[in-house]
């Protein structure tokens, strides 16, 4: 469809879009979702599980859906998960201590209860695949790992984002809070330019993109 919409069986939204607003008043970023905090806000819920390989067949339960908040200024990107503990009062697993540490045996955050968000700023999604992705894992205990990966690097551990994220959680929820500089995107195949020679990030983002 011309119009992409948010209603209907998963799989006929095939491309939906979530349209981030400029706030007037940048969200402290401490994990803690303070009242009017995100009123500027997208808001952005109804996840469903990837049960395998982005096949996609039942959509999470109230106890476990996922609600996401994100807005932007002229330095930042900045997200908000909301997460329930389910159930309720139980602890979440966070081994991962250190930084950039993902796939160690004992302590790679990769085997926590973690956040994976992926970036790739670029409007078109098949140049995007391969241009890269930026990502950031965050575990409960608010260890960070941010790294980039393109199908000409592979994994590139050297990227740092200089991100301000907060991780706190409590026996209902786990709010996870981004403020991501809009300069790191800048970095990769996102620092080169197009066919016509223009940035393929340009920065500050352009009204309406």
């Amino acid at each position: 469809v011309e119009n992409p919409t948010s209603y209907g069986e998963a799989a006929r939204v095939d491309t939906p879009v979530l349209r981030i607003p400029f706030m007037q008043t940048p969200p402290t970023i401490d994990g803690v979702m303070t009242s009017g905090e995100w009123d500027d806000s997208s808001a952005l819920s109804g996840f469903w599980y990837d049960y395998e390989n982005a096949d996609f067949r039942f959509m999470a339960p109230p106890q476990t859906q996922l609600q996401l908040y994100s807005g932007f200024d002229k330095e930042h990107l900045y997200f908000c998960y909301s997460s329930p503990v389910y159930h309720e009062d139980s602890w979440l697993k966070a081994n991962g201590r250190f930084p950039d540490v993902l796939n160690h045996p004992l302590y790679g955050m990769l085997w926590d209860d973690h956040h994976e968000l992926e970036l790739r700023p670029y409007d078109d999604i098949a140049k995007g695949f391969k241009l890269g992705l930026l990502r950031w894992d965050v575990n409960p205990i608010g260890t960070v790992a941010d790294w980039y990966w393109s199908q000409k690097t592979g994994h590139d551990w050297k990227w740092t984002s200089k991100a301000t994220i907060r991780s706190l959680a409590d026996g209902q929820r786990w709010i996870v809070e981004y403020a991501i500089p809009l300069s790191s995107l800048v970095y990769g195949g996102y620092a080169a330019k197009d066919d016509k020679g223009q940035p393929i990030v340009t920065l500050p983002p352009p009204d309406g993109t």
